[in-house]
């Protein structure tokens, strides 16, 4: 069985959660039915990338962070379109890992698509 995962933030959490993917994919269909296609990553950083067939998740694990990285990737933009990531990537799983607040309105339209959601809420530093 293969699900497909959109990341929205990538950084430190959704960077290591696909160099997972990267890494063990193999292992988990082997031992547990099921691989990840990485299929969209949306960050106010690095901006956007969706590829319904499928991104290489060691690449997105180990590129530099830099404003507007994902728009020199093919079918990327230097613009962060975090709903356009969640609709159009056909992502069965959307990967959150935003500060605190800042995703409510992402989790509506997640919800609203019947996709799984696994939110890494995070609190910015000295609240």
């Amino acid at each position: 069985m293969e699900y497909k995962i959109a990341f929205i933030g990538f950084g430190g959490a959704n960077r290591a959660l696909a160099q997972l993917v990267a890494d063990k994919n193999h292992v988990w269909a082997r031992e547990l039915g099921f691989t990840l296609e990485t299929v969209g990553v949306s960050d106010p950083l690095l901006g956007s990338v969706i590829h319904n067939q499928g991104l290489q998740a060691a690449q997105l694990a180990t590129l530099e962070q830099t404003k507007g990285a994902f728009g020199q990737l093919p079918q990327g933009s230097a613009e962060a379109i975090n709903e356009s990531v969640i609709c159009s990537s056909g992502a069965d799983i959307v990967a959150e890992a935003t500060f605190v607040g800042a995703g409510a309105g992402r989790f509506e339209t997640a919800f609203a698509l019947l996709s799984d959601i696994v939110a890494i809420p995070k609190r910015k530093q000295g609240n």
